[in-house]
């Protein structure tokens, strides 16, 4: 009677493993690295909620396997970001996304030969490719912001006459020189430019002197508190009552918004190509209208999810080399993966 005690419950044992292993093998974990407290939290809400559309929308059209999102908190820090990636090793994530460039550029090396894929915005920052073997960049670029705000303010907007204030960094210098350049082409100019660093929020010298040029539309490129602080400073002045503003995908945030201050100006932003059902589908269920953050995150689940049903499910190089150069079909924006493995946008408003 003990014996076969025994056996049933080593029958029961081996039931109970096999079926737990199969539920874990079902379950299919990204790791999602990102800033969620500290300096650079701004905009997280935006990532975490197109993630979970991501999710949640592959979830109810798959049977076989769910996705399951891990976000990790690297508290705006570099070195707390490896200790992040380090977390998700440990739990045998083989998906793993980087919200923010210096995060992604520490983290980079360590993925090196590494059976994962690496995603990351990588705030237009390429060298991240270059530090490993198996990253793949899914953000619009420099070039891409500026030409599209040129475009938005000539063609959709009528106006050829403008100014721009941009941040001194290399990535909104790419952006402005872009926006330049092809509104020149357009027939269009810059009567007033300026930049500033990061970290700035008194714009009066800069107010003042726009206040001596005509124009009917600014470009405001930057992110962080100084975009706010313009605006605010700038809604004080009666000359720009009316004035068009049109700020480049990282103005896309509350804090930009609240800041406004005066109903008069127009504010836009230059926000990735979204589907209207998407947009829609997003304010319905959080309240506010999508940008290009939600965007870029609402995809990288389906990228993941393309990859895995054109390969084995469990050959990670196997789906990195289908990946590059390849066009990725989805109900959102148009994507292309070129053969190094940096992922543009298409752009437009």
């Amino acid at each position: 009677m003990k014996k076969l005690s025994f056996m049933l419950f080593a029958i029961l044992m081996v039931i109970i493993s096999v079926s737990c292993n199969r539920n874990d093998s079902n379950n299919v974990k990204i790791g999602v690295v990102i800033p969620m407290t500290g300096a650079g939290s701004a905009t997280v809400d935006y990532w975490i909620n197109g993630f979970k559309m991501g999710v949640e929308k592959l979830n109810s059209e798959n049977k076989e396997f769910k996705y399951e999102l891990i976000f990790e908190d690297c508290k705006s820090d570099p070195a707390t970001s490896i200790s992040c990636y380090k977390r998700l090793e440990l739990k045998k994530v083989k998906y793993v996304v980087v919200v923010g460039g210096q995060f992604a550029m520490s983290i980079a090396p360590l993925t090196k030969g590494k059976d994962i894929l690496f995603f990351t915005s990588a705030d237009y920052n390429e060298a991240v490719l270059d530090a490993t073997d198996c990253a793949f960049r899914i953000f619009p670029s420099a070039k891409a912001l500026g030409t599209i705000a040129s475009e938005f303010l000539t063609k959709e907007k009528n106006i050829y006459k403008t100014a721009a204030i941009t941040m001194n960094t290399v990535p909104c210098l790419q952006a402005y020189k872009a926006f330049q350049e092809n509104l020149q082409k357009l027939g269009g100019s810059v009567e007033f430019s300026d930049e500033y660093d990061i970290g700035a929020y008194d714009f009066k010298n800069t107010i003042s002197k726009m206040g001596e040029k005509e124009f009917g539309g600014i470009f405001m490129n930057g992110f962080g508190i100084s975009p706010a602080a313009f605006c605010a400073q700038m809604a004080g002045n009666p000359k720009f009552d009316n004035i068009l503003l049109l700020g480049d995908v990282n103005l896309s945030t509350k804090n930009f918004a609240n800041n406004k201050k005066n109903d008069k100006i127009q504010v836009y932003y230059a926000d990735a190509k979204i589907a209207t059902s998407f947009h829609t589908n997003y304010e319905m269920k959080y309240g506010e209208k999508a940008n290009s953050y939600s965007g870029c995150a609402y995809l990288i689940p389906h990228i993941i999810d393309q990859a895995r049903k054109s390969c084995s499910p469990n050959n990670i190089k196997q789906q990195r080399n289908y990946l590059r150069g390849r066009e990725i079909e989805n109900d959102v924006i148009p994507l292309y993966i070129d053969q190094k493995g940096n992922g543009e946008m298409e752009m437009t408003v």
